[in-house]
């Protein structure tokens, strides 16, 4: 059973961006120069809510955020994003196109994009991710 976890696991991250791969930045309206953070979250993601504050602070300190709300629901997102109150621009992806492209194992889901590449990716809940970040793109 282990190793079934472990291949369905490894096999879904085959197909995901990973470091070196270039990003459709058509799809985001972002420039092919500079540094992105492209963040996935949703309503229901218990630690994307403790983590957007965090990546709020960034988007303050002048770090281009792109998030992309994958929630099906648009009331559900639209109340949510009003109770966090980002000060970043935010893509709704109710039917999942963009989340399809990028493809990540989970949630809460970033992708730091310079030049149009992926440099580094971040899934699940991290401590201090704001801290993280800004060491990854040397801020």
């Amino acid at each position: 059973m282990k190793r079934v976890i472990l291949y369905i696991l490894f096999s879904t991250m085959l197909f995901a961006y990973q470091k070196g791969d270039s990003v459709n930045v058509t799809n985001l309206g972002i420039s092919s120069n500079g540094v992105y953070l492209v963040d996935f979250f949703a309503s229901w993601c218990n630690s994307c809510q403790k983590e957007l504050p965090l990546i709020k602070k960034l988007s303050a300190k002048g770090v281009n955020v792109i998030g992309i709300d994958v929630d099906e629901n648009i009331d559900d997102a639209n109340r949510f994003l009003q109770d966090m109150k980002l000060n970043f621009r935010v893509i709704k992806d109710p039917k999942g196109d963009i989340i399809k492209t990028f493809n990540p194992p989970g949630m809460p889901a970033i992708y730091i994009v310079k030049d149009g590449k992926v440099i580094d990716t971040i899934f699940g809940a991290h401590d201090n991710i704001d801290r993280y970040i800004l060491s990854k793109i040397g801020a």
